[in-house]
């Protein structure tokens, strides 16, 4: 992969670490292996990255980030928490 992809790979890659990666990452793993393809591709139609992810690679990486469509962690810990007290809630009301 040319210079610029792997910087513009990088990029997305700790992006998506940062942002949707739990403990392990591996709740990202199919989003990284779409990146690779995707970017694979676009090198093959001999492309930039900065013609194919713009100027930006950090609002690249966000909009692929909210394509993939991975819950964030943080988004992941208030539905924990959401479950935990819904179901302390219907413990309290008699239910399971």
């Amino acid at each position: 992969m040319p210079a610029d992809y792997q910087t513009l790979f990088q990029s997305v890659h700790d992006y998506l670490m940062a942002s949707y990666g739990g403990f392990d990452g591996l709740d990202v793993m199919q989003a990284v292996y779409h990146l690779v393809d995707v970017l694979d591709e676009a090198v093959a139609e001999g492309i930039s990255a900065k013609e194919f992810a713009g100027d930006d690679f950090l609002d690249f990486a966000q909009r692929f980030g909210k394509e993939s469509e991975i819950p964030t962690w943080m988004t992941k810990r208030e539905d924990k928490k959401k479950e935990k007290m819904n179901k302390k809630i219907q413990k309290k009301l008699g239910g399971k």
